[in-house]
C-alpha cells in the first residue's frame, strides 16, 4: 500500500473534485467522489461532498447516509455536522436536523451556513422570531449570503413584517437575480399587501427560471384571480395540478376560479377533491360551502332592525363621540351608524360602501334624514380611500360594522390593518374595540331537524348530509338549542392595541356538562365595543330581527356524551373565516 493510501487523497485531487463540483457538475463529482470514498473510506473529505452532491441532485436518502459516515469520521467537523442537517431538512425531521445545526455552530461559532439553515429548520417549524436571530446573525457573519437574506425574509414574512420581509427578498434577488425561490417568496410579500400586478410579474419571473415549481403555477394564479383574470387563474392552477395532482390549494383555487366563471359542477367537484385532500383547509372548507350555498345574503334588513345591536352601537357613540370627531365608518350600508355619529355632534363623517347601489341609497337616506352636509358617502372599499382625496385628514374615531355572523366573514381583520396603518391618527379610537368568536357544544331535539337529516317516513335519507355544508346560519331563536359544555372562546382580537392579525389554527378540550346527543358547535360572536359596553348574541337571548346569526358547525356524525368526557375541537381561522373540525372523545375523571 502506498503513502497516499494510507493518509488519503492528495490537497491537489481533493481541490480537482471540489472545482468540479463548485461548477454544478454533480453527476461527474459523484463519479469521482464515489471512486475516492472506495479507495479511502475512512477519510472524511469524500463523504463530507459526496452528501450534498446526491443531495443536488435529488437523491435524499443516498446524501442522507453519505453525511451520516461523514459525521461519523470527523465528529468535530461544523460543516459535515451542517450538511448532515440540511439532509434531515430535507426529508422533513426539523428536530433532528435543528440539533445538527446546534452542534455545527458549537464547533464553529462563526459558520454562516449553519447559522442560516438553523433559521430554516425554525421557520419550519413555526419558530419565526428565532429563525430571524438565526439568520441575522448569518448575515452578521456574511452579508453577502443570498439565501439568508431569502431565509430571513420568510421569518419576517411568517411574524407579519410584510415590508420588512420584501425588503430582504430583494436583497436576495440583488445578490442573486436568478433566486427563483426569492422571486416567488417577493410575489407572494407584495400580493398580501395588495399589489396584484407587481406579484405576477414576481411570479412569471420565478417561472421562467424554473418552469417545473406547482408552487409559483398556483400563486400566479392567486395574482390573476386577484385581477379578475379568471380565465387565465384557471389555466395556471391546471399547470399546478399537473405538476402536483395532490396540491389540495391548488384544487380549491380552481374551484373558486370556475366559480367565478359559474361553472359550479365542475367548482364543486374541484372544491370537494380539495376538502377530501386536505379535511382540516379552511380556504377549502369556505370554497366548497360557498358553492354548495350560493346564497344570497339577505342580512341588511334585520341588522338595521336588531334593537340590541343598534343599542350598544348608540350608547358606545355616544360615548365616544365629541364635536371635535373625524369619524371614518367603513360599511355604509343604511347610514345608520354615520347619521348616529353626525347627530351625536362629530366634525366630520366620512362612511365608506363598496356596493355602488348601497352607497346611492344611503346618500339619499342621509339626505331624508336632513344630514348630507355632516356625512359624506364614498362609493369605495377602505383600502381604495385616499387622505386628502376621499377623507380630507387621518380620522381620530372608526366606527364598522362589516362583521359577520362568524366575526370575520367581510374582511373586518385587513380592513382595520389597512386603516390604522393609513386612515387613523394613531390613538384613534375603534368601535369596536375588540371582537371574540366565542362557541359551545350543542345537542337538543328541537335544532336537530336543522343540523341533519337521519329518517324520515321510514326512509333512510341519511347520504343528503354528504352533499349539504357542515356549516349553516340558524335563523330562528325559538329551536330550543340546548349547551352541552360551558362557552370557549375561540379566538380574541383586540382591534385597539393590535395592528396585524395573522392566520390561527389551535386544539381545544372541551369538558362536557350535560349529557346528551352532541350535534356539533354552535358559534356566536361577543363585542367589545369600548371599556363598558358589551354585545353578545348568545344562543339564550331572544331577538324578533337578529342582525348576526348563530353558525352551526356539525360533526360528521352525532356524538352521545356525558359529563366525564372531553371532546377535542380543532378551530381555525384564515383571517375571513372561521372553521370548526370534530377531533375525538376522550374520558376524562370526574371529582
Amino acid at each position: 500500500m502506498s503513502v497516499m493510501d494510507t493518509q488519503g487523497p492528495s490537497q491537489l485531487a481533493m481541490k480537482a473534485i471540489l472545482e468540479i463540483f463548485n461548477m454544478g457538475r454533480y453527476g461527474e463529482a459523484e463519479a469521482q467522489l464515489r471512486e475516492l470514498t472506495q479507495r479511502y473510506p475512512l477519510h472524511g473529505f469524500g463523504w463530507k461532498l459526496l452528501g450534498p452532491a446526491l443531495n443536488l441532485q435529488g437523491r435524499y436518502s443516498e446524501a442522507l447516509t453519505a453525511m451520516q459516515k461523514a459525521v461519523e469520521l470527523m465528529p468535530n467537523d461544523a460543516e459535515a455536522h451542517s450538511n448532515l442537517g440540511k439532509a434531515l431538512a430535507d426529508q422533513r425531521r426539523l428536530a433532528e436536523a435543528e440539533a445538527c445545526y446546534r452542534r455545527a455552530v458549537e464547533l464553529e461559532p462563526n459558520l454562516a451556513l449553519a447559522h442560516n439553515n438553523l433559521g430554516a429548520a425554525l421557520a419550519d417549524q413555526g419558530r419565526p422570531a428565532e429563525a430571524e436571530a438565526c439568520c441575522r446573525r448569518a448575515l452578521a457573519l456574511q452579508p453577502d449570503m443570498a439565501m439568508a437574506h431569502n431565509n430571513l425574509g420568510n421569518a419576517l414574512r411568517d411574524q407579519g413584517r410584510l415590508a420588512e420581509a420584501e425588503v430582504s427578498y430583494r436583497k436576495t434577488l440583488a445578490l442573486n437575480p436568478a433566486h427563483a425561490e426569492a422571486h416567488n417568496n417577493l410575489g407572494a410579500a407584495v400580493a398580501v399587501q395588495g399589489r396584484p400586478a407587481e406579484a405576477e410579474a414576481c411570479y412569471r419571473r420565478a417561472l421562467e427560471l424554473q418552469p417545473n415549481v406547482a408552487m409559483a403555477h398556483n400563486n400566479l394564479g392567486i395574482a390573476l384571480g386577484e385581477q379578475g383574470r379568471f380565465a387565465e387563474a384557471e389555466a395556471s392552477y391546471r399547470k399546478a395540478l399537473a405538476l402536483n395532482p395532490g396540491y389540495a390549494e391548488a384544487h380549491s383555487n380552481l374551484g373558486k376560479a370556475l366559480a367565478e366563471q359559474r361553472r359550479l359542477d365542475e367548482a364543486e367537484t374541484c372544491c370537494r377533491r380539495a376538502v377530501e385532500l386536505m379535511p382540516t383547509s379552511v380556504d377549502a372548507n369556505i370554497n366548497l360551502s360557498a358553492v354548495l350555498s350560493q346564497l344570497v345574503p339577505l342580512w341588511h334588513v334585520p341588522m338595521m332592525n336588531d334593537a340590541m345591536r343598534n343599542e350598544a352601537y348608540l350608547q358606545a357613540l355616544r360615548a365616544a363621540v365629541t364635536p371635535a370627531s373625524n369619524v371614518l365608518e367603513i360599511g355604509t350600508g343604511s347610514g345608520l351608524l354615520a347619521m348616529i355619529a353626525a347627530r351625536l355632534g362629530a366634525h366630520q363623517v366620512v362612511t365608506c360602501e363598496a356596493v355602488p347601489l348601497i352607497a346611492a341609497t344611503a346618500r339619499d337616506i342621509v339626505a331624508a334624514n336632513g344630514l348630507q352636509s355632516s356625512v359624506s358617502v364614498i362609493s369605495k372599499k377602505s383600502t381604495d380611500i385616499a387622505i386628502g382625496v376621499d377623507l380630507p385628514r387621518r380620522a381620530n374615531l372608526m366606527v364598522s360594522e362589516i362583521l359577520s355572523s362568524e366575526l370575520l366573514g367581510e374582511g373586518v381583520l385587513s380592513s382595520i390593518e389597512d386603516a390604522k396603518k393609513r386612515l387613523l391618527e394613531p390613538d384613534a379610537k375603534i368601535i369596536p374595540a375588540a371582537g371574540s368568536i366565542v362557541f359551545a357544544l350543542f345537542g337538543g331535539e328541537a335544532i336537530r331537524n336543522h343540523a341533519r337529516v337521519d329518517e324520515v317516513l321510514g326512509f333512510d335519507l341519511r347520504r343528503f348530509n354528504l352533499i349539504s355544508s357542515s356549516r349553516r346560519l340558524v335563523y330562528r331563536d325559538d329551536l330550543g338549542i340546548e349547551l352541552l359544555t360551558d362557552t370557549a372562546e375561540a379566538f380574541a382580537f383586540d382591534f385597539v392595541k393590535r395592528d396585524y392579525f395573522p392566520a390561527e389554527r389551535k386544539t381545544l378540550s372541551i369538558p362536557i356538562k350535560v349529557a346528551g346527543c352532541c350535534y356539533g358547535v354552535v358559534q356566536w360572536i361577543r363585542l367589545r365595543m369600548d371599556d363598558n359596553i358589551t354585545f353578545e348574541n348568545h344562543p339564550s337571548i331572544k331577538t324578533p330581527a337578529p342582525g348576526w346569526q348563530r353558525c352551526l358547525y356539525c360533526f360528521p356524525t352525532p356524538v352521545q356524551v356525558k359529563p366525564g368526557q372531553t371532546v377535542i375541537v380543532r378551530v381555525a381561522h384564515n383571517r375571513s373565516a372561521v372553521w370548526f373540525f370534530w377531533e375525538g372523545l376522550e374520558e376524562r375523571g370526574i371529582n
